[in-house]
């Protein structure tokens, strides 16, 4: 079905010409050529939309996800909270060594993102 998209718009321009033609002498001045017209091309719409979003050919047609909030290199969007917390966690997990060959930026950048994220706490970000 998604092959006859082009008739999306190609039908309300042809009842426009039919009722430019025709219009004065239907009942109605052509009324029901112009509502039928964008009957069809909305069932079209919504059956040509759910073929795309439900379909095997496309299935990454819906995000999951959308960026909110970005400032440099920070970026909130839904799953942000749980990856931040994930991070921290195994951050916390390493040896002394191992957070030591990570470098002070690690740790920094950890506290940079647990503060925009405090700072959006209660913000519905999904």
């Amino acid at each position: 079905m998604i092959e006859y998209t082009w008739l999306i718009p190609f039908v309300p321009m042809l009842c426009f010409v039919l009722i430019g033609i025709f219009g004065q002498k239907t009942p109605q001045k052509g009324g029901y050529i112009a509502i039928a017209g964008a009957a069809i091309s909305f069932i079209l719409s919504a059956v040509i939309a759910f073929e795309y979003l439900t379909g095997p050919d496309y299935p990454d047609a819906v995000v999951d996800s959308i960026r909110w909030f970005s400032i440099g290199d920070v970026q909130l969007n839904g799953d942000s909270e749980a990856r931040i917390k994930e991070a921290r966690e195994a951050y916390d997990a390493l040896t002394e060594e191992q957070k030591a060959r990570l470098g002070p930026n690690a740790l920094k950048t950890l506290t940079g993102d647990l503060a925009v994220l405090e700072a959006f706490d209660g913000a519905d970000l999904s």
